[in-house]
């Protein structure tokens, strides 16, 4: 059976409120947009889309070696914009910034898992959660306005301490995402002390 599944790094619970704050104010607005809830939010690494369950505990072993070469690091989600134009946007993202360390891990979870059958990504990787879907052009440009003011907020940061593999069901009410998998990094070292 298949399982429609991603590799994304989870937000803590604080950011994702900040974050659904800025949302719950954007709703107001009526524009024809699916929202994330604010439960869902993550940054995601590699969509694998329809996975065989079978590979799965295969893709969580090629996971763990890379995770292993990883420490946890630092990042930061401050301002929003959208892909592709602030005049027809489709995708509204919050930005996540880190020392580079996402892009690199990105790339070997991408290079690793096109030996298992996925489609390498020919989009250059810019770190983000996305917030919401544009459907149409309904009130989005009045509700653009608002957004554009995010531009300027910074949500928190946090230590990122491993890569989740996500199964992401799709329900009436919207995406249902399970954890199948948290691979942790390399844990930090523990100094000891010398009598």
């Amino acid at each position: 059976m298949d399982l429609r599944c991603f590799i994304a790094i989870p937000v803590p619970d604080q950011i994702r409120r900040n974050i659904g704050d800025q949302i719950d104010n954007l709703k107001t607005f009526q524009a024809d947009v699916k929202w994330v809830a604010s439960g869902n939010l993550h940054i995601t690494l590699k969509f694998l889309g329809a996975t065989p369950e079978s590979l799965i505990p295969d893709i969580k072993e090629a996971l763990s070696s890379i995770a292993l070469s990883y420490r946890q690091f630092s990042i930061t989600l401050s301002g929003a914009g959208c892909f592709p134009a602030v005049k027809y946007p489709r995708v509204l993202w919050v930005g996540a910034e880190d020392s580079g360390m996402m892009a690199r891990l990105q790339k070997e979870i991408d290079d690793t898992l096109s030996s298992f059958g996925f489609a390498k990504e020919v989009k250059i990787f810019h770190p983000h959660l996305t917030i919401g879907r544009v459907r149409s052009q309904k009130e989005i440009s009045r509700m653009m306005g608002v957004f554009e003011s995010l531009r300027s907020i910074n949500f928190g940061a946090f230590a990122a301490c491993g890569i989740h593999i996500i199964k992401s069901e799709l329900k009436p009410k919207g995406a249902e995402y399970t954890s199948l998998h948290e691979i942790p990094f390399m844990p930090e070292r523990k100094e000891t002390l010398t009598v």
